[in-house]
């Protein structure tokens, strides 16, 4: 599988240990990037500040200030934690209930037991696998994630990828090619129009015949080695609306 990025936010030490060594033992931990996190401010701060997008967050309930209740509640406003499987861990029963409304993956009670923790993980692959709600990509050897509902256009330049989004004035880059991206985003909404350019059909708002207007005001060409199959993926499109 691809690359599947986990946050583990427990303030104590040797919870955070035994989590990572059971997550270990996992047949697809070497697929696993993990994040460490002390506090759930900090974990808050990289997803809401940074946009940092999370396949599952391991989350403690118990935290020292901010508790992982108010984290869990904070994370599901924020675009980039509305569709993260969020796996709550803690000493105490008495949370259950009080979770309810985040939608939680999984409420473990510590010590955490390892089948129990392995299950839970392999839910939130299949979840992910199921949901494919990000686009994944590599820079400078670290794996960044972006929700598909962001994502503008793609526009290769220069052996590079950039990815145009809602939220962000500069595109964000990685090294790539655009037939890669391609396939990628092939099952998904997205429309590839250029040789340099593939746009997200959520955010088309008019087609021209050499031409296609974004959302945000946008004018990309449509070149005519990709006119007859823009027609024809411009059908498909409609049929599912």
């Amino acid at each position: 599988m691809n690359v599947f990025a986990i946050a583990i936010c427990d303030d104590d030490p040797e919870s955070q240990d035994e989590i990572v060594r059971i997550l270990q033992t996992h047949p697809e931990h070497k697929s696993f990037q993990l994040w460490i996190y002390s506090s759930g401010e900090d974990l808050c701060r990289q997803v809401l500040e940074c946009q940092r997008a999370f396949d599952l967050i391991i989350l403690d309930i118990r935290l020292k200030a901010m508790d992982g209740v108010r984290v869990g509640e904070l994370l599901r406003q924020a675009d980039a934690g509305k569709y993260t499987s969020i796996l709550f861990i803690s000493a105490d029963t008495g949370y259950a209930m009080s979770l309810f409304d985040l939608r939680p993956l999984n409420f473990l009670i510590k010590p955490i037991p390892s089948e129990k923790l392995l299950h839970s993980i392999d839910a939130a692959i299949a979840l992910c696998r199921d949901n494919g709600t990000c686009f994944a990509y590599q820079y400078n050897r670290v794996f960044y994630k972006i929700p598909y509902y962001k994502i503008l256009y793609f526009e290769s330049k220069a052996k590079q990828m950039l990815v145009h989004c809602t939220d962000t004035a500069d595109p964000v880059c990685f090294y790539g090619r655009i037939g890669d991206v391609a396939e990628t985003v092939s099952q998904k909404d997205f429309l590839q129009i250029h040789y340099s350019f593939i746009v997200n059909w959520i955010h088309v708002k008019k087609v021209m015949s050499d031409t296609v207007m974004l959302d945000n005001g946008t004018a990309l060409p449509i070149s005519r080695g990709f006119r007859k199959s823009v027609q024809e993926k411009l059908i498909r499109f409609l049929g599912k609306e």
